[in-house]
Order: structure tokens, then C-alpha cells, then sequence
């Protein structure tokens, strides 16, 4: 269970990373706005959960585990690569449209949200 976990983690983060590319290499010398800043938030608690699920598949070394993880991180550049190249409008202009706020000015500047 818990590989099945990190494996679909694993495809969550490579699509939350290639979405973060995507709108940073893509606006220049614009600011990174809110859309930027929450989709980070989601790639720091992806990459916290897969950390946490690949020690509970691999706290007992198994080398089948070990070589079937290869074709699913050659899989995942693939979904990188597929958010990171397409939909550049998209993101760009979603990116620079919605506004987020928590209602307190501390945590807006915390996470970001008050570019």
C-alpha cells in the first residue's frame, strides 16, 4: 500500500514541478504571483510526502522495490516535461489573474500571497 502511495506521490510532484517551470520560466522578469506561491506550498508537502512514504516502503530494503522505482521516475520526467512545455499561456495568465488571501496579513506575507 504504502508503495502505491509514493508512486502516486511521485506523479503528483512531477506535475506540480513541471507547473512551477512552467509559470517561472515563462513570465520573465515578472513577479511570481499567488497561483506561483500556492502551487510551492503543494510542492514542499509533496516532496514532505513522498519522503514519508518512500521510508515506510523502504525501511525493509527490498531490492524488487528498489529496481521498479527506475521506470517510474523515467515515467514522471515524462509527466514534467509534458506540464513543463505545454499550456504556457495557461498557467502564465492564471498566474497573474487570481489573487489569493488568507484574511491575515502575516500569514499572506508567510506564504507568500501578498505580491
Amino acid at each position: 500500500m504504502h508503495y502505491m502511495l509514493l508512486i502516486t506521490f511521485i506523479f503528483i510532484q512531477a506535475t506540480i514541478n513541471g507547473i512551477l517551470d512552467n509559470i517561472d520560466h515563462n513570465k520573465g522578469a515578472k513577479a511570481l504571483r499567488d497561483v506561483w506561491h500556492l502551487v510551492k506550498l503543494l510542492d514542499r508537502a509533496s516532496l514532505i510526502t513522498i519522503g514519508i512514504f518512500a521510508f515506510l516502503t523502504f525501511k525493509t530494503f527490498n531490492w524488487l522495490f528498489a529496481a521498479s522505482i527506475i521506470p517510474v521516475l523515467l515515467i514522471a520526467k515524462q509527466v514534467w516535461f509534458y506540464f513543463y512545455r505545454n499550456h504556457r499561456n495557461f498557467w502564465h495568465n492564471l498566474d497573474e489573474s487570481w489573487k489569493f488571501t488568507t484574511g491575515w496579513p502575516f500569514l499572506d506575507r508567510l506564504c507568500g500571497f501578498d505580491k
